[in-house]
C-alpha cells in the first residue's frame, strides 16, 4: 500500500499556478489550433502581399520609375510601397485571427466556456486570445520582412529596418483588438466579417497611402488616412526603412494613434469577454 501523501497546499499551488500562466496557456491551445491552417495562413497572408509587391513595386513601379526618375517620396517605388505592403499584411492577418477564431471560441468549439470553467478568468481569456493574435501577426511579419529584404532588396537600412517587425504587428492590433471586442459581442456570423473586410479593411488599404502618398488624395478623403491605424503604422514603417524625414513631433503623434486605438481595443475586448462568459 502506498504511504505516499500529497504535500498540504500542493493543489491549491497548482490553481495559483494556472492562474499566473493563464493567459499564455490560452495562447499556446489557440496558437497550436492554428496549425492546422498553417498553410492556407501563409498562402493569404504571405503571398497576396508578396504579389502585390511583384506587380506594383516591380511592375508598376517600372513605370513610375521611369516617368519620375526622382521616385516617390524621394525614394524608388519599390521601396515607397514595401512598407505599405509589410504594415497591410499585418492588419489583414489581424483583423482575420480577431474574427473567425475568436468567434469559434465562443460558438463553435466554445473552448473559452471551457477555459472560464476552470481558474481562469475572462479578462485572462482575452489577454490569451490577443497573445496568440500578436505572435501569430509578428511570425507572419518576420517572413515577410525577410522576403522583401533578401528577395527584393527593399529595405536599404535593415539596422533599423527590422524594426518595423514590433511595429507593423502592434499597428496591426491597432484594428484588429477593436475588431476582436466586436466579434465578442456576437451570437452568430451573419456576413459581419466579410463585410469588415469590404468596408473596413480593403478602403483603409486604398486610402491610407499606401499605394501613393496621402497628400495626393482629394482633401475631403485625407481624413481616412488620418484616422487610419494602417497611414500610420506605414509612414513609420517608412521612417525605419529608409528613413523617411519625419519631425519628433509626428513620429509621437503616429504612435499614439496606434497605441491608443489597440489598448482601448484590447481593453474594452475584456471587459466584452467577461459579459460574455459569466452572463
Amino acid at each position: 500500500m502506498s504511504t505516499d501523501i500529497e504535500a498540504p497546499g500542493t493543489h491549491a499551488d497548482q490553481h495559483r499556478a494556472v492562474r499566473r500562466a493563464g493567459p499564455w496557456l490560452v495562447a499556446e491551445k489557440q496558437l497550436l489550433f492554428s496549425l492546422r491552417f498553417i498553410k492556407t495562413t501563409l498562402a493569404v497572408t504571405v503571398l497576396t502581399p508578396v504579389f502585390y509587391i511583384f506587380s506594383l513595386g516591380l511592375g508598376l513601379g517600372t513605370v513610375v520609375d521611369s516617368a519620375q526618375p526622382e521616385g516617390v517620396g524621394g525614394v524608388p517605388y519599390l521601396l515607397f510601397v514595401a512598407p505599405a505592403m509589410l504594415a497591410t499584411a499585418a492588419m489583414m492577418f489581424a483583423v482575420e485571427e480577431s474574427t473567425y477564431p475568436v468567434m469559434a471560441g465562443f460558438r463553435w468549439n466554445r473552448g473559452y466556456w471551457a477555459a472560464a470553467a476552470t481558474t481562469l478568468t475572462p479578462a485572462q481569456i482575452a489577454l490569451g486570445a490577443a497573445l496568440a493574435t500578436i505572435i501569430r501577426v509578428a511570425a507572419i511579419t518576420t517572413i515577410y520582412f525577410l522576403i522583401i529584404t533578401l528577395v527584393f532588396n527593399a529595405v536599404p537600412n535593415p539596422a533599423t529596418g527590422w524594426l518595423m517587425i514590433p511595429l507593423t504587428a502592434l499597428g496591426g492590433t491597432a484594428l484588429g483588438f477593436p475588431v476582436m471586442a466586436f466579434t465578442a459581442t456576437l451570437k452568430r456570423d451573419s456576413g459581419q466579417f466579410a463585410l469588415i473586410q469590404r468596408v473596413v479593411v480593403m478602403p483603409l488599404m486604398l486610402f491610407s497611402g499606401t499605394f501613393f502618398p496621402l497628400a495626393n488624395l482629394p482633401l475631403s478623403v485625407q481624413w481616412i488616412g488620418w484616422l487610419s491605424p494602417l497611414w500610420h503604422t506605414t509612414e513609420l514603417g517608412r521612417l525605419l526603412a529608409y528613413h523617411q524625414p519625419m519631425s519628433g513631433l509626428m513620429i509621437a503623434v503616429h504612435l499614439a494613434c496606434i497605441i491608443i486605438p489597440s489598448a482601448a481595443g484590447l481593453l474594452i475586448a475584456m471587459r466584452l469577454f467577461a459579459r460574455r462568459l459569466t452572463s
